[in-house]
């Protein structure tokens, strides 16, 4: 699935530890060029990921849009993959770390 203008959820992978970050937006394009810009920059709003970014570098992470949706089903979506993934464990995650 390409960015969408749209709502959804996206995931940021780190394919050195296996470890998922997941986010959502009102416009996930604009939102994942925020974040990549961000991370390379050393600003992004969780330092875990931040921190692994720094040790293992751009080309050990992809991202991936994983659902489009309604504004109205955005946060079920953001819950929804966030168990899937089980990114709020520390092991799995980075979203439980913030």
């Amino acid at each position: 699935m390409k960015f969408t203008k749209t709502p959804g959820v996206y995931v940021i992978v780190n394919n050195a530890t296996d470890k998922v970050f997941v986010k959502a937006s009102l416009n996930v394009v604009k939102s994942v060029d925020k974040d990549l810009n961000q991370l390379r920059n050393g600003e992004f709003e969780n330092e875990y990921v931040q921190d692994d970014w720094k040790e293992y570098g751009e080309n050990a992470f992809n991202v991936y849009q994983v659902a489009q949706c309604g504004i109205g089903k955005l946060e079920y979506e953001l819950g929804y993959y966030t168990a899937k993934f089980d990114a709020d464990c520390f092991e799995n995650g980075y979203n439980g770390d913030m």
